[in-house]
């Protein structure tokens, strides 16, 4: 897991990349990352901790 994947998308996409998986934990704007990753025509996942309880996970982004 990556802190601020958003930072990386660009890079990865031009290196080929055809799909990204984000952390829901690690990302401070789910739903901005995955759009962005849509914006480039990338596939998208949104993997989640096993630790995480998954009530924690109702709104689109940490704390939310």
């Amino acid at each position: 897991m990556i802190s601020d994947p958003d930072s990386f998308l660009d890079e990865f996409a031009e290196a080929g990349s055809d799909s990204f998986l984000v952390h829901w934990e690690g990302n401070n704007n789910l739903h901005r990352t995955v759009q962005r990753i849509r914006a480039l025509g990338k596939g998208v996942g949104v993997v989640i901790n096993p630790a995480t309880p998954a009530a924690n996970t109702r709104g689109d982004s940490p704390g939310s």
